[in-house]
């Protein structure tokens, strides 16, 4: 529940220092880690595929999880999910590359 009011206050936070009346939206995207392998996936990673399809964002995006109890076995997901603020209008070409709203 700590996690998610801080997520919370951090979201509320980036949405209120933009300035602007820009829609934003709060997305996110699996990071791809299985229990038991090396690190693989990371925050900058997925941020640069968003910056690659020119998808501005706002900060620089923070670690959560999908909120999915799962038993603790090798092989099997982490959970771990990038999580971003964008403009709104560029939601469809987020979603192309596999992003979720949040």
């Amino acid at each position: 529940m700590k996690k998610h009011f801080i997520l919370y206050l951090f979201i509320l936070f980036l949405t209120g220092c933009s300035g602007t009346s820009t829609q934003q939206i709060t997305i996110y995207k699996s990071l791809g880690e299985i229990q038991c392998q090396a690190k693989t996936g990371s925050i900058a990673m997925i941020r640069q595929e968003l910056f690659n399809a020119n998808i501005y964002v706002f900060g620089k995006g923070i670690k959560g999880d999908d909120g999915v109890a799962r038993i603790t076995v090798c092989g099997a997901s982490t959970g771990e999910i990038g999580i971003f603020v964008i403009k709104q209008q560029d939601y469809k070409k987020a979603k192309a590359l596999g992003f979720m709203q949040y």
